[in-house]
């Protein structure tokens, strides 16, 4: 089954407990995701962890698995919860902020699609870390001629006024052209964790 409200929920609820213990800034800044100081993504992988491994159904969780098929199908989330049997439970990835930007339908919805179409049948949530408020000193990174964000370099200013609307504002207009069964986009603003609907 994809979707399970109760899994998404639990997985909520319990990531928000564990992040109440962070200290301030660790979401809504960059401060924490900067040479010598890069923590964001290795902690909540490491919170992600112990929290999916309380879900039910999940015994495991491995980190970096690498799904793949002779047919050139491939998948590698950051977390893949599986069964005591070693069946998939669910995917996750943790975009940090440095990568909750337009990586997001490229990078993630689109290899889990595609894996998907082996006949996978287990959900998958992508959890971005956006401010849904104004953030001054947001970056805009990869923004270079040849970077990813190249495109959006001249909305630095709107993306800075709230990165979690702008650039879910993005995501819901590029859903048109993807096939979503099976993807919940969760979001971290500041120490809160929602699930956001596209």
């Amino acid at each position: 089954m994809y979707v399970s409200a109760e899994l998404v929920t639990k997985l909520v609820g319990r990531l928000k407990k564990r992040i109440e213990l962070l200290p301030e800034g660790f979401y809504d800044t960059f401060a924490y995701t900067r040479t010598g100081q890069n923590l964001t993504h290795p902690v909540t992988v490491g919170l992600l962890v112990a929290v999916v491994v309380e879900l039910p159904g999940a015994a495991i969780a491995t980190i970096d698995h690498r799904l793949n098929n002779r047919n050139g199908a491939t998948f590698q989330p950051d977390i893949l919860a599986v069964s005591r049997e070693l069946n998939p439970v669910l995917a996750i990835d943790y975009e940090s902020p440095n990568s909750s930007d337009a990586r997001v339908p490229r990078k993630d919805w689109a290899p889990y699609a595609c894996w998907r179409a082996t006949g996978a049948t287990f959900p998958y949530y992508v959890i971005t870390t956006l401010p849904d408020a104004a953030c001054p000193a947001w970056e805009l990174r990869y923004a270079s001629p040849h970077g990813c964000n190249h495109g959006f370099a001249p909305f630095r200013a709107e993306i800075r006024r709230n990165p979690f609307a702008f650039w879910y504002a993005y995501y819901g207009r590029e859903s048109a052209k993807h096939d979503l069964t099976g993807i919940t986009m969760l979001n971290i603003s500041c120490k809160n964790v929602t699930i956001v609907p596209l």
